[in-house]
């Protein structure tokens, strides 16, 4: 029967040892899908911001491009009316 016991106690030594392995491996594993989500959270946000940046600087372009193109219209309507 003492055989028994020490056979059970190596195999539930080995179990715990097993487990507090695989438990740091599952923290280490966890860290590293934290990391990977904030890193997917900044790009998603860095992707967004610059579409943004683009939606503006375009939109700036077309009122720079109005500005320009008014004066020219008038010049051009006041030369058609000499």
């Amino acid at each position: 029967m003492a055989e028994d016991d020490n056979l059970v106690l190596r195999l539930l030594r080995e179990i715990r040892d097993k487990q507090a392995e695989d438990s740091l491996r599952l923290v280490r594993l966890e860290r590293q899908f934290e990391e990977l989500k904030e890193s997917a959270i900044m790009a998603v946000g860095w992707a967004g911001h610059a579409v943004q940046v683009v939606g503006n600087r375009g939109e700036r372009f077309d009122l720079l491009r109005d500005q320009i193109e008014a004066p020219r219209r008038r010049v051009t309507d006041l030369e058609a009316h000499r």
